[in-house]
């Protein structure tokens, strides 16, 4: 489901998971948020090394940009 899809069209099961991308992605209190209205796992990932401890904690998949992993 993109941004500018229907949120609704996730009720009808087809949607296993959501991917998680842009700045609003990085934010644990809005990656809790999409994960109770959907009822599903949400991947995401991080832009900042301080940010990946708390997203980690409300995602059920993290990814590390091969960026950060560098640092």
């Amino acid at each position: 489901v993109g941004p500018r899809d229907d949120l609704a069209g996730l009720a009808d099961g087809a949607a296993k998971r959501v991917v998680a991308t842009g700045g609003g992605s990085a934010d644990a209190a809005w990656v809790q948020a999409v994960a109770d209205a959907t009822g599903l796992p949400v991947t995401t990932d991080v832009h900042e090394p301080g940010q990946a401890a708390p997203v980690a904690e409300v995602c059920d998949l993290l990814q590390i940009p091969a960026f950060l992993a560098r640092q």
